[in-house]
């Protein structure tokens, strides 16, 4: 129902966002308000911090494989060998989100709660298995290390689930800034570990001496998202009197015109029978362009991915730098984006924005590989 009148519809192309208007005005950020009273959308900010905090021991672990490099490669890690370790990590996230995906729909405290801590029992294992390695007892450290791979590989994916899937639904329309911190903090994240990782590990420092430092001291962020997790349970419990059995409390973000959709289609709300046709069509559409955006992140940022792993020994390979001095400057050159991010955010509260940047940024990643080719060739 739309404005209190029963049986009313509005039909999608009245939905339609139209121009450069602020998709803060589209149903697509449309959200209803929340009257549940339950202590999550009280909390924004705080649970918005924790959700940062959730990320830690994930985004420190995987931006500290990529300054490793050098160190791995000294222990005997070949690069194909090297390929396969960064891949390992991920490889698992390619199913395991829709198992997790469920469980965070029905049991949301104990994804918070089990994920986190199923990394940091993966990175202790990790921990072991060069401990291992470096009493030379090779089949306890290959057994504790792929366990530790296993056990992080499976855990990782969900992280960036709940991250976000919190962030919307305790800040509801004023999310995009939750978003935001999200992605300065995996970035800040980033240059963090391009910096201080080279300086741990050392210039030419052979041996597990240095990497199993390296992975005890990862254990400390993973102990802190853990405990972010167990408080983030705790504050997204039901209320005394409230329905539920400790899943998370939400605010309602579902567009209200989505909802009256949803009505329609299934023969509810909406006297007109070409209604529930129309509400289908238009959820088809929908489930379209979220499978084509999909496609664009996996195509633009999976490549990313792809060289961002090999980023550190490229730049001191290219640039007759040490691991430090690399680290450095592409740890300055993260921060120089992270700087630029409130603009693109900015940018893309706009549908035409958004749009402009869906297509500039392929094709500026297209420009700087034609550019870092030809420096190579050179």
């Amino acid at each position: 129902p739309v404005a209190g009148r029963p049986g009313t519809l509005r039909t999608p192309s009245a939905m339609e966002p139209r121009g450069s208007a602020a998709l803060s005005d589209t149903p697509y950020t449309l959200f209803a308000s929340s009257s549940d009273g339950r202590r999550a959308g009280s909390w924004p900010y705080l649970c918005t911090l924790l959700a940062v905090l959730l990320g830690t021991g994930v985004h420190a672990s995987k931006e500290a494989l990529v300054p490793s490099e050098k160190s791995l490669e000294a222990l005997g890690l070949s690069p194909v060998c090297y390929s396969a370790l960064t891949i390992t990590p991920v490889a698992l996230g390619i199913v395991t989100p829709l198992a997790w995906g469920r469980l965070w729909d029905t049991r949301a405290a104990l994804v918070l709660v089990g994920a986190p801590l199923g990394e940091l029992v993966g990175s202790g294992l990790t921990a072991c298995g060069l401990l291992a390695l470096g009493a030379r007892n090779s089949p306890a450290a290959a057994a504790a290390i792929l366990a530790g791979l296993v056990a992080s590989s499976a855990c990782r994916a969900v992280i960036t689930i709940a991250e976000f899937s919190l962030v919307g639904r305790v800040c509801g329309r004023n999310a995009a800034a939750g978003f935001g911190a999200l992605v300065v903090a995996k970035h800040g994240m980033g240059s963090l570990m391009s910096w201080a990782v080279p300086i741990l590990l050392g210039e030419g420092a052979l041996g597990v001496a240095p990497l199993l430092s390296l992975q005890l001291l990862l254990l400390a962020p993973h102990a802190i998202a853990v405990c972010s997790g167990a408080a983030l349970s705790v504050l997204h419990r039901p209320a005394a009197g409230e329905r539920g059995g400790g899943d998370l409390p939400e605010v309602d973000s579902t567009p209200r015109e989505g909802k009256v959709l949803c009505a329609a289609g299934r023969g509810h709300g909406s006297r007109d029978p070409a209604a529930g046709g129309a509400a289908g069509e238009w959820l088809e559409g929908q489930s379209v362009a979220v499978l084509l955006i999909g496609l664009w992140r996996a195509l633009e940022v999976g490549t990313l991915h792809a060289y961002h792993s090999v980023r550190v020994q490229l730049a001191a390979s290219m640039g007759s730098l040490s691991t430090r001095s690399a680290g450095a400057l592409l740890a300055s050159n993260d921060l120089v984006a992270i700087a630029l991010l409130p603009l693109l955010m900015l940018s893309s509260r706009s549908l035409n924005g958004l749009r402009a940047l869906l297509v500039a940024t392929p094709v500026a990643s297209a420009v700087a590989v034609a550019v870092l080719l030809l420096r190579v060739r050179s």
